[in-house]
């Protein structure tokens, strides 16, 4: 596994992770977006059949980095879980209190900025041990859902606000007529985008503009693509099959 990128916003030090994640170094906290648990029993339920482990897979994944990090603090912005209560939201009860018992964990605080599929009671957020909020602001940084309902003004100039909802993704050529799409990591001016940490999710594509910052996910490996809309990007320079 290649290590994450490290980049410093307004004096402070993020850690971009494969994974699809943002561990803020000063305060311990991994920032991770758009899980929607819960959405395979959904489109079951609505009768579209789906393959089991969507939901495992994800929180397997989350525990990993969990552990890699040394955490202390972990912030879901938004889209938790996809719908209304159903079996998978115990399964994900469970796998909570499961991470009590892992004496390597130090999580000290899970907190929920909560997104528009978030739609089960308050009560039963918290006693899953979820912290709530609309939305939180700390420090230089703002954390939100959907930026577009950014309702926090910072008393510094110099601010980010993280947030989800987009699923973003960048589509790349790569020679020839052939492209790809990745999910990626969005930077726009102040806004700082993640992609959807969730298996079962989709991927808006972004515009590129000159003055983003767009890091985009290939394989096991953060890759910053430049703002050059005519230039082809190789299957080498990213780090992924030749097999697209």
């Amino acid at each position: 596994m290649n290590p994450p990128l490290s980049i410093t916003k307004v004096g402070q030090t993020l850690l971009l992770y494969p994974e699809r994640a943002i561990f803020w170094k000063e305060t311990r906290t991994l920032l991770v977006s758009d899980l929607h648990l819960g959405k395979s029993h959904h489109f079951q339920k609505q009768g579209i059949p789906l393959p089991g482990g969507f939901q495992e897979r994800t929180l397997d994944r989350l525990r990993r980095l969990i552990e890699k990090t040394e955490a202390t603090r972990l912030f879901f912005l938004g889209d938790l879980f996809h719908s209304k209560y159903n079996r998978e939201w115990q399964d994900f009860q469970v796998w909570l209190e499961e991470l009590t018992f892992l004496s390597n964990l130090k999580l000290e605080e899970i907190r929920l900025i909560k997104g528009n599929h978030d739609i089960l009671p308050n009560e039963v957020y918290e006693r899953a041990g979820l912290q709530l909020s609309e939305s939180w602001s700390e420090g230089p940084f703002m954390f939100i859902h959907d930026k577009a309902d950014k309702k926090i003004v910072s008393d510094q100039a110099e601010s980010i606000c993280f947030s989800g909802h987009k699923h973003p993704g960048i589509r790349l050529k790569i020679g020839g007529r052939q492209s790809v799409t990745l999910p990626c990591f969005h930077l726009n001016r102040s806004d700082f985008i993640l992609p959807a940490f969730g298996d079962l999710t989709g991927m808006h594509l972004i515009t590129h503009q000159r003055e983003d910052e767009v890091f985009a996910i290939a394989e096991n490996e953060i890759i910053e693509i430049p703002h050059k809309s005519s230039s082809v990007i190789t299957t080498q320079s990213l780090g992924i099959s030749e097999n697209i």
